[in-house]
């Protein structure tokens, strides 16, 4: 997860290894991860699962310089529908939601996300 929330609910980036934030969908505690290896990122440490958002893929160079085309307001936005959040690669303002996928999925997969 690229964007969580700080004390006073901004959608921050991590800093540093060891910072402690907010998710935006279940509002548990994340942890920021920066490092050599891997992209910077939040992660749920107290939860069983690794995050909240079933349609959850660790992010890439790739996706976060795609991402990166677009105003921050609009990258990672988190969407709730039917008591049901996932987080959006894009939401353009006029409402258009842009993912950003480089790997193969079914079209069966394709079809739930677009609804």
């Amino acid at each position: 997860m690229r964007y969580a929330l700080d004390e006073i609910k901004n959608r921050i980036e991590v800093s540093f290894s060891g910072e402690l934030a907010k998710c935006e969908i279940c509002d548990s505690n994340v942890k920021g991860r920066k490092g050599e290896q891997r992209i910077k990122h939040w992660y749920h440490h107290e939860r069983k699962t690794t995050d909240c958002d079933d349609w959850h893929e660790p992010i890439s160079e790739w996706h976060l310089k795609w991402q990166n085309y677009f105003p921050k307001k609009n990258r990672e936005v988190t969407i709730t529908r039917k008591k049901i959040s996932h987080r959006a690669d894009i939401l353009l303002d006029n409402g258009l939601v842009i993912e950003i996928q480089n790997s193969p999925i079914t079209f069966s997969e394709i079809e739930k996300r677009e609804t």
